[in-house]
């Protein structure tokens, strides 16, 4: 779900008690303790109440900060509980959504296209016996799969540095297969691998399973 939730102080108090009272009429047939929200409504009224203070002629500063924390830890509350109570309930309709003030979700699946971009890596030698390997989409800044990626398959192989074969060329030179959906990516190896060269190469996968292009061969001497 998008942030459907209202910011401004106002606002964000009245939808959250219109959110509460739908609640309250509905718990037994959604299927939500009521415990769960009593402890809503107590984080409720905190806010109120410091909201309520801030429109005092002597409020401080103060009260502003408490004010604005307590609408921070409200916000973060009622976004847990909906991720947790609502979202993949099975017994709220479009309708309890609409009452309760929520976006309707879009039943129509977006199609995803496959990936067209290599992975791009970077070998990093923390520890002994282990290659983190942090990958990264072809013009971003940041670490991580793109948008759309389910995660990385990895394509790798060990080799002694005392074989006299030639590097790896193509990814099926490599005969080992992994799969990463986190960046970074730790690969752990025996004290035996230490000191070999560890060669992979990584593409992306989309969430239907779809492949993208195969990046670079790189390669690191095992710690």
């Amino acid at each position: 779900m998008s942030d459907y939730m209202p910011f401004s102080d106002a606002r964000i108090l009245e939808w959250i008690k219109n959110l509460i009272a739908y609640l309250e009429a509905n718990l037994a047939r959604l299927g939500i303790d009521a415990a769960t929200l009593t402890a809503l409504k107590a984080l409720l009224a905190l806010f109120e109440a410091a909201y309520e203070k801030t429109g005092l002629p002597e409020t401080s500063r103060l009260d502003t900060a408490t004010k604005n924390a307590a609408k921070e830890e409200l916000r973060s509350a009622i976004r847990d509980f909906v991720n947790s109570y609502i979202r993949y309930n099975k017994a709220v309709t479009d309708v309890d959504r609409m009452g309760m003030g929520l976006p309707i979700p879009d039943k129509k699946p977006t199609p995803t296209p496959p990936p067209t971009t290599a992975p791009l890596i970077e070998l990093r030698l923390a520890r002994i016996r282990q290659v983190i390997v942090a990958f990264k989409n072809e013009g971003s800044k940041k670490w991580g799969k793109p948008v759309g990626v389910h995660g990385a398959e990895i394509r790798w192989a060990v080799r002694d540095q005392r074989d006299v074969k030639d590097p790896p060329v193509e990814p099926t030179d490599l005969a080992n297969s992994s799969f990463a959906t986190k960046s970074p990516h730790t690969m752990e190896f025996s004290g035996a691998e230490r000191g070999q060269t560890l060669d992979l190469c990584l593409r992306w996968e989309n969430n239907v399973g779809d492949k993208g292009p195969w990046g670079e061969i790189s390669s690191a001497i095992i710690p």
